[in-house]
């Protein structure tokens, strides 16, 4: 599997016209009216890790759950349970 490919999309600052009001060229999208979109994979604050790990989530007010932890990061985990 390859890399993901990159999109464009209009750029906010010049709303796609390449121009500023004052028509110099936007120096967000250096007069083209576009930005480069990045996939998505690339736009997370933490890279992301699959895993298949048993989980006890601990609740006060109920029992203890039992599930799956199927995604891990730095941020946080990505857990099912029933």
């Amino acid at each position: 599997m390859g890399s993901p490919t990159m999109g464009y999309t209009s750029c906010e600052s010049c709303r796609g016209r390449g121009k500023n009001d004052d028509e110099t060229p936007c120096p967000s999208c250096e007069g083209t009216g576009l930005v480069v979109v990045r996939p998505k994979t690339e736009r997370r604050r933490f890279p992301r890790y699959r895993t298949d790990l048993p989980i006890t989530v601990r609740n006060r007010l109920e029992h203890d759950l039992e599930g799956h932890c199927k995604v891990i990061s730095e941020g946080g985990l990505g857990v099912t349970l029933p």
